[in-house]
């Protein structure tokens, strides 16, 4: 009987001072061993505009990357397998071949505009994302 207090208070008196040593290993390793790692991906937009013109259809729909375009070109050219150029004749031809390459069409809003003739129209928006590879800060577009 007096062995097994014997331990227990042996065994209390240990635990605090097990405890203790714990959290200061793993307040150690918290500030010293952990590295953050870069994302391997990132989610990259483009919009697709449509202008309501009496413009050329090949004209009134583009693809925007942006000012500072990971493709080098706010308006990149498309080229079909026989290397000539890809026009989109409607938002859904444009829609269609972008899923095609992976997209996703994330929103769509209409503005409307006034031109200096007095006519006016509307300019249609459709966001789409893509999710890109990203290794050693080179971006894998992939349009």
């Amino acid at each position: 009987m007096h062995i097994i207090k014997l331990i227990s208070l042996i065994v209390g008196l240990s635990l605090p001072f097990s405890l203790m040593a714990q959290s200061k290993d793993l307040a150690q390793l918290d500030s010293a061993s952990v590295q953050i790692k870069q994302p391997s991906t990132i989610k990259y937009y483009a919009e697709i505009v449509y202008t309501d013109v009496a413009a050329p259809v090949q004209e009134s729909i583009k693809i925007d990357f942006g000012a500072k375009s990971v493709t080098g070109k706010r308006y990149p050219v498309f080229k079909n397998e026989a290397g000539k150029n890809v026009y989109f004749s409607t938002v859904v031809d444009a829609l269609n071949y972008m899923a095609a390459r992976g997209w996703v069409l994330e929103l769509e809003y209409e503005d409307m505009y006034i031109d200096e003739g007095s006519s006016f129209g509307s300019v249609k928006h459709f966001i789409i994302s893509k999710t890109l590879t990203v290794t050693d800060s080179n971006i894998d577009l992939q349009l």
